[in-house]
Formats: C-alpha cells, structure tokens, sequence
C-alpha cells in the first residue's frame, strides 16, 4: 500500500486530486524568473514593482525555498481560477450531476466486491471473464473518484492550502518572511492578472476547513469500500484499461484540464 493511502481520508482525498492534476509544467529556462515562468513580458509596467518587492524579499534565501514560494503562489493562482470556473458552470447543477455518476462507481465497486467474495480466484480459463468485469468495475469506480473529485474546487483550495503551509513552515523569519500583500500580487501576475486579490483572500487559505460539497463527502464515507474491491480485484495478465475512461474524461472534464480555455478575464 503506498504511504499517501494510510492518511487521514481528507488528505487522501486531496492527494488523489494532486495525482490526477499532475506535474505544473514550468519553464526550460530559469524557473525563479517570473517573467520567463508567468509569461510576462519585461516591459510590464505593472510586474515590474513586483517584481523588485520579489527579488528584495528573497534576497539570502536558499533555492528551495524561493522554488516553494513560486509554486505557493502557483497553486494558489490555481485554486482562485478553479473557484471562477466553477462559480461560472452552475455549481448546483454540476455537483449534482457528479453525486449521481459517483453513487453509480460506488455501486459498481460494491458489485465488484460482492463478486469478488463469492466468485474467488483463480480467474482462468472460462473464468477470466470474471476476472475482466471485476477489474472493468473497479476501474470504473476509480476513475470517476478522480475525475469528481478533482471537479470540485476545494481540492484545488486544499492543495493551496497545503503548499502554503509548507512555504511558511521553511522560510526564515529572521531574514524576512515574504509579505501577504506581496503573495496577493504574485497570485495576480501568476493568474493572468485575473482577479486581483487582495492579502486577506490569500490568509484565508491557512484556515482548515473540511470539504462541504456532497461529492467529497460521499467519496470520504465510502473510501473503504474502495480499497476492499481494489484489493480483491486481480485483473487478467492481458487486461487492458477500458474505453469508457476516455468517455468519463470527455463527458466530466475536469477544471484543471479546461480552465485555461473556460477562463475569461
């Protein structure tokens, strides 16, 4: 079992949503210059005093930790586009169109197990099939767990949140810990400069709260049976991933994948 799936559910939850967003890409060029990293042009006249307040502040700071302060305000970039490209998609109505599709997985994963525990192994020969429609079940459910529950904007303000409070708990305060209202200005240039913040939206991401959307909060009661029916499911040596992910991905696209064309200034 790999060590993020032994952590509370909300942290797990979170993580899920970390491994299907993936990697932010960056930069091949010097990934602590803004300009080349934000795609600002130096000419800005807006991004420049920022930019100095930026090079002032970090000045004497190690690597890592300008590094952090930079995907810090990324995420937070993220999350606060996340929030306006869900506000703008009828909340209400796609929430629950996604509690409809995720209470489908889970009875699928349900399925799965109770096949599971009375068809057992070995599934060869004529009973492969078995083993594909268990392994087609589960599969299903997973893939609808990640597809829904990186939908949801509070996934991407829990990652934020996390990176925050990592930023904070490395750098030195005796040589100068960034300010919010610096942070509010480097989420505006790292967002496109789309809706400017100002610092008391960026404190509000160190207050913990728990997920509120019912998505997260079913995923949350049913993340056990998950795990049963990942751990009985044994697919075939020539299983192969089913076509209907592709159909999930299209039909529940997630806000990470489109926000960047969903998104109007």
């Amino acid at each position: 079992m790999p060590d993020w799936a032994k952590a509370p559910k909300e942290a797990r939850i979170i993580r899920l949503a970390e491994l299907a967003r993936g990697a932010r890409t960056t930069s091949q060029h010097d990934p602590l210059d803004i300009y080349d990293r934000w795609e600002i042009s130096k000419d800005d006249t807006q991004a420049r005093p920022i930019a100095d307040a930026l090079a002032r502040t970090w000045s004497g700071w190690r690597v890592d930790q300008q590094l952090c302060l930079l995907h810090t305000v990324e995420m937070i970039a993220d999350a606060e586009l996340a929030k306006r490209v869900w506000n703008a998609k009828d909340p209400a109505g796609l929430a629950a169109q996604s509690l409809e599709i995720a209470k489908l997985a889970t009875n699928a994963a349900s399925l799965a197990e109770r096949l599971g525990e009375r068809l057992l192994h070995p599934w060869q020969d004529e009973r492969e099939c078995i083993g594909t429609l268990i392994s087609d079940l589960v599969a299903f459910a997973s893939s609808v767990m990640a597809l829904t529950v990186d939908a949801q904007p509070q996934m991407a303000i829990g990652l934020a949140r996390r990176q925050l409070v990592e930023f904070r708990r490395i750098t030195p305060k005796h040589r100068g810990r960034a300010s919010w209202q610096l942070l509010a200005d480097l989420v505006w240039l790292a967002g496109g400069k789309r809706g400017h913040q100002d610092e008391r939206t960026i404190r509000r991401y160190l207050e913990k709260t728990r997920p509120t959307n019912p998505v997260s909060r079913h995923w949350e009661r049913h993340w056990d049976l998950l795990r049963r029916a990942a751990r009985i499911s044994r697919p075939p040596a020539n299983y192969a991933r089913p076509r209907f992910e592709k159909a999930l991905i299209k039909d529940l696209p997630t806000v990470f994948e489109k926000k960047r064309k969903t998104a109007t200034p």
